[in-house]
């Protein structure tokens, strides 16, 4: 709308502010031109592509700076390699925090990437990011090519489609992280998308020792990769 509000659009012509829909769509933002401009994309775009992919599932690849975790078990450990985030991350989330008074005191202490390819049909499904592990606020930016998030709600089976422009970042928090799953379908990757996703620890995570030497080592900066293994990537 004129005013920033976001609105469902209905195939029946109703409009509704998602935060007025029956199980409210509220705690999402979206933060147009977080990256200023193509230029600005394509250097962080290379920056990027200095570090390996790995594969991931769906036909998606993922690059990962921060804890692991074990999903099923509930477990979670600080490898020794996790050191910190790559130097373009800071100034990205920070760009982000300064758009929302929700962001305040942010502590990411992930930063995951993840490649999109139309071409193997990668695709994210439905779900509601891990709940033991991960705290309320979880950011991201999307590079490369234009995307839309759909959320769906069960009880309701209501699904709203939010365009995710390039360039542009997003807030999930409220009872968008928690009532609402989200994902990404296949037929809205167009090439190739960048998705990279900041994630903050539970509150109860992050007073363990775990949690703060995890939130101690994502405070520093990550030196690149030798050009050597920069130039073995094959995929």
């Amino acid at each position: 709308s004129p005013t920033g509000e976001l609105l469902a659009r209905f195939p029946d012509g109703r409009v509704i502010a998602l935060d007025k829909l029956e199980v409210p769509l509220s705690g999402f933002e979206v933060y147009p031109d977080i990256v200023k401009d193509q230029e600005e994309e394509r250097s962080l775009l290379e920056s990027i592509e200095a570090w390996p992919w790995q594969p991931s599932q769906s036909g998606r690849w993922k690059q990962d700076f921060g804890p692991r975790a074990n999903f099923k078990k509930q477990l979670v450990k600080v490898p020794e390699h996790f050191q910190g985030f790559p130097s373009y991350a800071f100034d990205l989330l920070q760009r982000a925090c300064d758009r929302s008074e929700t962001l305040r005191g942010f502590e990411a202490v992930e930063c995951l990437l993840l490649k999109y390819e139309e071409e193997r049909g990668a695709n994210h499904d439905f779900h509601v990011d891990d709940t033991w592990l991960w705290g309320e606020r979880i950011v991201g930016i999307t590079l490369g090519s234009s995307s839309v998030f759909t959320f769906y709600e069960p009880k309701s089976k209501v699904a709203v489609r939010v365009p995710l422009p390039q360039r542009s970042g997003y807030l999930i928090s409220g009872r968008a992280r928690y009532d609402w799953q989200h994902g990404i379908l296949c037929d809205d990757i167009r090439e190739v998308r960048i998705a990279i996703t900041y994630r903050e620890l539970t509150e109860e995570l992050a007073e363990t020792d775990l949690g703060k030497l995890a939130l101690e080592r994502a405070k520093h900066v990550v030196a690149e990769p030798p050009k050597e293994e920069q130039q073995q990537q094959q995929h």
